[in-house]
């Protein structure tokens, strides 16, 4: 396995794990914060966490596989419409190679010599055609693999602003679970710079104020609801 390969297979990981994990962490603690306005029995609150926890993580994981899904079944339908339009029209597609091409900046027997290397291969002409003129690279994450990544990290995120509700009374529990909810948030921020080439600063921090303006809103609407 090439750097590039195990760099691009891992850098798809991270970003499913993040995903899952940023998304499992924010909705999970607003809406256990949220209903801590309206609730004051621990037991109900986690039971409408773990309910929440088990809905966004299935929810989410089954979101993420069709939308892979469906990219990876639309690249294989380009593909075998390219396949048929060079078997039955090689010259309008001969055509497009040059134009391709020419806007490159090639041009006389340079370009000439580039288009009948790559027609010669259909293989190759093929692959031209849907980089070049599609603009489709033909590489996807794994769904399922994706799907199962982002349903674990949803999981686990969630269960970082329940936890404290199973073992310290309601007023201690917020404060703890929001806490430990602040540091976890940046730090998957911080994480997810590693793909987005971002500051670790600035990612950690963005990915902060979002929960936190999250969980604030639900908690201002929980505020409004007659208990």
């Amino acid at each position: 396995m090439s750097h590039q390969e195990f760099h691009t297979e891992r850098g798809e990981s991270i970003r499913s794990i993040v995903l899952g994990f940023n998304d499992g962490l924010v909705t999970t603690l607003a809406i256990v914060i949220g209903i801590t306005s309206v609730i004051v029995e621990s037991r109900l609150i986690i039971l409408i966490g773990m309910a929440e926890m088990l809905a966004g993580a299935i929810s989410m994981a089954l979101g993420n596989y069709i939308s892979l899904k469906s990219q990876i079944d639309f690249y294989k339908a380009e593909i075998r419409r390219e396949k048929q339009e060079i078997e039955e029209m090689p010259s309008a597609e001969k055509a497009e190679i040059y134009d391709i091409y020419q806007k490159k900046g090639f041009k006389g027997k340079l370009l000439s010599q580039i288009v009948k290397h790559i027609i010669s291969d259909k293989k190759r002409w093929l692959d031209i055609m849907m980089k070049e003129e599609l603009e489709l690279s033909g590489k996807f994450e794994n769904p399922v693999k994706s799907a199962g990544l982002i349903f674990v990290a949803f999981i686990t995120a969630s269960l970082i602003p329940i936890v404290p509700f199973f073992v310290l009374p309601i007023a201690e529990a917020v404060p703890v679970a929001i806490i430990a909810s602040v540091i976890f948030l940046f730090v998957s921020g911080a994480i997810k710079s590693r793909f987005t080439k971002l500051s670790w600063l600035r990612s950690g921090t963005e990915v902060l104020i979002i929960g936190l303006v999250a969980t604030a809103a639900v908690y201002f609407i929980g505020t409004l609801i007659p208990a």
